[in-house]
């Protein structure tokens, strides 16, 4: 376009825009960030508005399997398959790290493999949510899960939340449930249109929030991938994901704030307003973790006997008032130089 530019006599032209701004907002993003004033001390990943500059403005990224802390740890045992869950966090996301035994992990990504692995996540209220999960077998859990996180070979990775604690629902009261129910998360991204022209009507978008992508999220890395949200090492024992805070309904990590409101109904018009949805404060996060092969439960942890083990600590990551963030100059940063370089 900038050749267009100048090929045509035009005076010039402007890049929008230089550098990612973590004061910024969409429609669609706007109502979650909850209270509004402090959204300014957390990079909200899943917004396009704080994500469209060259110069990458991000927390801090240190090397994977530094830094993690220790959530869980299973009790010695030959069958077992899931060793260990470690967590970590930062103002944009929620780190965590499943250690597997032998190459388990290279199996959850090739196709022709029936190996899955399922994550419950407890996010707040540990008699909210359900404690039940869609796996034949599989006890019930301590406390009660909003969200499900499911990857295999065949189907990919996906996060669904429970259908009274969903942003595109919208709800946000995570009732006490036994019923193993949970489902995308497909917000609506662009309103239903009329042209004035022809009167052609051009429907509602909602976007697949749930699907999450493979690859490699670390920066220094040569195929590194901004939209990744999990892959497994080299070794197959190591899994990393990464969530995005909005993606678990956080209104706000700095403060241990999430997404909470006991109305059947949110009013609203033509959106949801800001600082509307009520919050309250997490005691921590809590994971349960199964593994089935072709639909047969192998392994869950962490457990004692035949159950779910009970008493694990909740994790909860450090608040803060003052983000800490680095710059990094993008991928596409080359390319913009090389074309204004090459004007004359």
């Amino acid at each position: 376009m900038m050749k267009t530019i100048m090929k045509e006599g035009y005076a010039g032209g402007s890049i929008f825009q230089w550098a990612d701004e973590w004061a910024k907002k969409t429609w669609i993003t706007e109502p979650f960030m909850i209270p509004y004033e402090r959204h300014i001390y957390w990079h909200n990943a899943m917004d396009p508005e704080q994500n469209y500059g060259i110069l990458a403005c991000e927390p801090p990224f240190h090397p994977l399997g530094s830094e993690f802390d220790l959530v869980w740890q299973a009790d010695h045992n030959d069958q077992n398959i899931i060793s260990a869950l470690y967590a970590k966090a930062d103002a944009a996301y929620l780190y965590l790290m499943v250690e597997l035994t032998g190459q388990r992990g290279l199996e959850l990504f090739a196709k022709e493999k029936e190996l899955a692995l399922s994550i419950a996540i407890d996010t707040f209220g540990r008699q909210n949510g359900s404690n039940r999960l869609p796996l034949q077998g599989l006890p019930a859990l301590p406390s009660g899960a909003e969200f499900l996180l499911q990857i295999s070979g065949s189907g990919g990775a996906r996060l669904l939340a429970r259908p009274d604690y969903n942003r595109s629902v919208p709800k946000f009261m995570s009732n006490p449930g036994k019923d193993p129910s949970f489902i995308p998360v497909r917000p609506l991204v662009n309103r239903r249109q009329v042209s004035l022209q022809d009167g052609t009507i051009h429907p509602e978008i909602y976007a697949d929030e749930s699907k999450l992508h493979y690859g490699n999220f670390d920066p220094a890395s040569t195929d590194y991938d901004s939209l990744s949200h999990w892959f497994v090492d080299d070794s197959g024992q190591r899994l990393y994901i990464r969530l995005p805070w909005l993606l678990l309904n956080v209104g706000d990590p700095s403060s241990h704030l999430v997404l909470y409101d006991q109305r059947p109904v949110i009013p609203q018009k033509d959106r949801i307003e800001r600082n509307q949805i009520g919050f309250k404060k997490t005691e921590g996060f809590l994971f349960y973790v199964a593994v089935t092969n072709d639909g047969k439960l192998l392994d869950y942890q962490p457990r004692a006997g035949e159950d779910f083990k009970t008493g694990i600590s909740p994790y909860l990551w450090p608040g803060w008032d003052t983000p800490s963030y680095r710059t990094r100059l993008k991928q596409g940063y080359q390319q913009v130089a090389e074309t204004f370089g090459s004007i004359k």
